[in-house]
């Protein structure tokens, strides 16, 4: 069976060919654990059962006949009572398969609690005393037996790992001890914090071995300690330590003298006390969690994929303390103090001097898991909690259902068992009706089969997806297929570093069949939209493809000279900075100092049936601009006078909830509006303001994208009497300022100083991540640059501020604080743009064949050649040059960059290597190769077939391609030479061709 385990994919993974990405995989190659090996295989037992899609939170959709209360009783006694809490993960997995799908959607939601214990030496002397039930070694017949305890060494190897973070100060003749077990005679071993250092003494008659790692007051750390007998003749001891961000390592190592075996008798185990001879002994202070004792020889590689979960029962395990459980309501509660061995061994223990600050919340294990709150804590307010609102939803129904199987039995056979106070024909009825239930229950669902919506319930079960696709004339051939059974079955291995060991919370074949569920759901769309570009785009999204990484590329070219402006649409989810308008919410810059001749944002306000945010005000603001003047003092720049608003631009509406409004600017130079622009109905508006500093024209400016074109293109105007100041300290105020308030959202803010031109102006409105200018070198007059898509969380005080500030991508250090906002809640909201970037000179492939002129006439220089080969590629360098379209407005630079006659005998592109010089200058962050590497290991070989299935017949499919090649502004010269005036030296017999180059 083990070689014939793998079938995930309908066999795909057993057979040669071009859909397979693994080699197949048996059990000896998922693990070694006999605990995992079984695990995979209940897992792979599961995916065969069709369960039905059902909603179980309400009973009306699965009792009928039964009654919801004794339902509900039945299986609450059975969690309580029943469920392994301290078995292996098989077991576990095994138990829960078991149960009936209502009893598994009860357990889902039964309560939990994830906890660690806290001591606090200036409260209570609390530690934890475990009682060791032990083992019977030695020769009964030879009466020479000894009771010994489970945790006793004996002459195996023995392992401890926990998580701490100890406080308090301790000097080297001091200590507190972590863990100790140690019989009557002093043997055993202790685990004891002292100085900088975590000890780990290993004692057997007069022989002591000690090995250290260091330990920080104050740091959450994780230790492991183990003591190797694996060489009998050279015992040892390795300490090891780890962290949240770090992987376990060994730091130090000890050989060890002691040969005989270490059997420690019936003896008590402390978690947080003990006794040394030679140290003054303190009272624990700190938190401590998840610990572990093992009869093993831990190596590194088996403490790298555990230390940071939560573990089960397995073989070896003996000792297992999540430290998980749950304080009582009732202070009294005996139970409050039990501490549950889950091992497996029933080692239970108990806190004494128990207090109630003792338990703390949460858990110190990056990833580690909460228990369930079971029999001992059956008083819980939590579980009480559940079981009243459960129990009173059971009887409400029950009194309401007219179909519940004892009032269709006739009366008189209840009223005889109650004469006689038996249950038996009342418990046997609802063993008959909870049969009929599920039996109704397969039959509704059987109608909804062909069905998938994008809900959880009342569809076809994800084991007849690949079935009802085919009724559909569609073939699912996997998704992937390079996974191996932990990433694939349990979600593990598959984030990198340290989050490798966390099973994700939506395993990989999860999400196989929401993929293989969104086709279904689209799948008429599909074959309607069949050969055209939108059938792929739309698999795309079905997917969840970024086209950012990933674009389906059609080849042709144009015979035409020079370098042309042509744009590509795309579309992006971004955050804003939303307004709510209840609340004064502002973004103040530091101060700069610059002329600000320019100034753009974009802004929508909200509509009366918006979903976030409701219009309550009828006049808000969108940013203002402060001027405070600048003298010449000793060479240096000072303030003078009082700061003055230069710019405001606001808005406002003529009643509450009306989408049509005007648009004021107003500041020391007099008012501009633009009225009656239907400005209040959540649509993107770009809003500018620049200034002519030579003739003193101030232009406010309004515009509006749709799709691909510009549909909204206002202005105002006005010459100023005023003579230009010069350069000034400035003030960014995005939001409410100047006594107006703000509401709706806003982004990508810029200062400028310089003029902006109209076709700069456009082009921001076209790309709003543009911030391109008509010639690069003017780049170093952004002043400022807020994207304001931070998504950055308010304080308590409802301030953004410190470490949590709005970044000025301009890289002149101008950054952005908030305050005014609702506390402990990011104020950003996701908004799906269109957006239109400039293309790579490089443009042989195109988005749009059909194409349209503006001449009854077909000049050469128009005919484009079209191939009908296509491919998908995974090319990192589109994105990059998709970037580097922001910094310029238009290619005509571009196209004198590379077409100056004067550059033609030029070793270099001079114009265009101070392009790339500007935009590297402001490149921040590096290219994630890993996005794209991840990106293509991710489309197998079956995700490319469904993709060409949507494809003409006709077209030349190349498959996918990951491409890496030079970027826009990496252009090689073709170098030219004069020709050269003497006649160079010939041998005879050699004939010399020379070829103009």
């Amino acid at each position: 069976m083990a070689s014939k385990l793998f079938s995930l994919f309908d066999d795909q993974m057993k057979k040669p060919g071009t859909v397979v990405a693994g080699t197949p995989q048996s059990l000896a190659t998922i693990s070694v654990k006999p605990e995992e090996q079984n695990y995979i295989i209940g897992k792979l037992r599961q995916f065969q059962v069709a369960e039905s899609k059902v909603d179980y939170s309400d009973f009306s959709n699965f009792v009928f006949f039964n009654s919801a209360l004794d339902y509900f009783n039945i299986t609450a006694e059975k969690i309580i009572n029943e469920y392994p809490y301290d078995a292996s993960i098989d077991v576990i997995d095994t138990w829960v398969y078991d149960l009936d799908p209502y009893q598994r959607y009860l357990l889902s939601v039964w309560p939990k609690n994830s906890g660690h214990l806290r001591f606090d030496s200036s409260i209570s002397s609390s530690y934890v005393s475990i009682v060791d039930v032990g083992q019977t070694i030695g020769d009964t017949t030879a009466g020479t037996t000894q009771q010994v305890g489970v945790l006793s060494p004996s002459t195996g190897s023995v392992a401890v790992e926990f998580w701490c973070n100890l406080s308090g100060t301790y000097s080297n003749s001091a200590a507190m001890v972590v863990f100790q077990k140690v019989g009557a005679s002093g043997d055993g071993y202790t685990i004891y914090a002292s100085g900088s250092n975590m000890v780990f003494r290993m004692v057997s008659g007069s022989v002591t071995t000690e090995v250290s790692a260091p330990q920080v007051d104050g740091q959450t750390a994780y230790y492991a300690f183990v003591y190797d007998r694996t060489n009998t003749l050279s015992p040892s001891l390795v300490a090891y330590t780890g962290s949240a961000g770090s992987f376990p390592v060994a730091v130090a190592s000890a050989s060890s003298l002691i040969g005989g075996p270490i059997n420690i008798g019936n003896a008590q185990a402390y978690i947080g006390s003990g006794t040394l001879s030679d140290k003054v002994t303190a009272v624990i202070s700190g938190a401590l969690d998840e610990v572990r004792v093992w009869k093993a020889a831990l190596q590194l590689a088996d403490l790298t994929g555990t230390y940071n979960v939560q573990a089960y029962a397995q073989n070896n395990l003996m000792g297992l303390w999540h430290f998980n459980e749950s304080g009582s309501i009732n202070p009294d509660d005996g139970n409050n103090p039990l501490v549950l061995d889950f091992s497996g061994r029933r080692i239970n223990g108990r806190i004494m001097n128990y207090w109630t600050g003792i338990r703390g919340s949460g858990t110190l294990v990056p990833f580690g898991s909460p228990s369930l709150m079971l029999s001992a804590y059956f008083n819980s307010p939590e579980v009480q909690t559940l079981i009243a609102t459960q129990q009173a939803s059971g009887t409400a129904y029950d009194r309401a259902s007219d179909n519940i199987i004892t009032r269709l039995v006739p009366e008189n056979f209840l009223n005889l068992e109650s004469i006689q106070n038996t249950t038996v024909l009342q418990n046997f009825l609802y063993i008959l009706a909870r049969n009929f239930d599920q039996i109704k229950v397969k039959i509704d669902q059987f109608t909804k089969v062909l069905r998938a919506n994008y809900t959880d319930f009342n569809q076809t079960p994800d084991a007849l997806l690949a079935d009802i696709a085919r009724f559909f004339g569609w073939e699912f051939t996997g998704n992937f297929l390079s996974a191996d059974a932990f990433q694939y079955l349990l979600g593990k291995n598959v984030l990198a570093n340290q989050d490798a060991n966390k099973e994700l919370d939506v395993k990989l074949y999860q999400i196989k069949n929401e993929f293989w569920k969104r086709t279904l759901i689209n799948l008429m769309y599909l074959y309607k939209t069949k050969g055209t570009r939108e059938s792929v785009e739309s698999f795309f999204r079905i997917y969840g493809v970024n086209k950012n990484f990933v674009r389906l590329k059609e080849y042709g070219y144009k015979p035409n000279v020079g370098i042309q402006t042509n744009r590509i649409h795309a579309d992006k989810s971004v955050y804003t900075l939303m307004f709510s308008g209840s609340l004064t919410g502002s973004v103040m810059s530091v101060p700069f100092t610059g002329s600000a001749l320019a100034a753009e944002m974009r802004f929508a306000l909200p509509l009366s049936s918006s979903a976030e945010i409701l219009p309550t005000i009828t006049t808000g603001s969108l940013f203002a601009l402060y001027a405070t003047a600048l003298s010449s003092s000793g060479g240096i720049l000072v303030p003078t006078g009082p700061q003055q608003l230069q710019y405001q631009v606001y808005w406002t509406t003529p009643y509450v909830g009306s989408t049509t409004g005007t648009l004021y600017l107003t500041g020391s130079e007099g008012l501009l509006s633009m009225s009656n622009i239907p400005i209040a109905n959540e649509e993107w508006y770009n809003v500018s303001i620049h200034r002519n500093p030579l003739s003193g024209t101030l232009n406010f400016r309004l515009h509006r994208l749709n799709y691909d074109e510009i549909d909204v293109d206002l202005s105002a105007s006005t010459v100023s009497a005023a003579e230009y100041s010069g350069s000034s300290l400035w003030q960014l105020v995005v939001g409410a300022t100047n006594g107006l308030q703000a509401q709706g959202w806003v982004q990508e803010a810029r200062v400028w100083n310089k003029n902006l031109t109209k076709t700069e102006i456009f082009d921001h409105t076209l790309n709003f991540q543009s911030y391109g200018t008509d010639y690069p070198n003017d780049l170093s007059s952004l002043a400022l640059h807020w994207r304001l898509n931070d998504n950055v969380t308010a304080s308590f005080d409802g301030s953004i501020s410190g470490q949590n500030i709005f970044q000025d991508i301009s890289q002149n250090g101008i950054t952005g604080s908030g305050v005014g906002f609702v506390p402990n809640v990011a104020p950003f909201e996701k908004f799906l743009f269109d957006y239109n970037y400039i293309a790579s000179p490089d443009f042989s492939w195109n988005e749009d064949k059909i194409r349209i002129l503006n001449s009854s006439e077909v000049k050469p220089s128009d005919v484009t050649y079209d191939n009908q080969a296509l491919a998908l590629e995974f090319n990192m360098i589109d994105a990059l040059n998709e970037d580097i379209s922001q910094a310029i407005s238009t290619m005509d630079n571009f196209n004198n960059a590379i077409g100056l006659p004067a550059n033609r005998y030029r070793a270099t592109y001079t114009d265009l290597e101070n392009i790339r010089q500007q935009y590297f200058k402001r490149l921040q962050g590096r290219l994630n190769f890993r996005v794209f590497a991840d990106m293509l290991e991710f489309f197998d070989r079956s995700f490319i077939t469904m993709v060409q299935r949507l494809l003409p017949a006709r077209s030349v499919f190349l498959g996918d391609e990951f491409v890496v090649e030079s970027h826009m502004l990496e252009r090689p010269k073709l170098q030219w030479n004069y020709r050269r005036q003497t006649v160079p030296f010939v041998p005879e017999g050699v004939i010399t061709v020379y070829v103009r180059t």
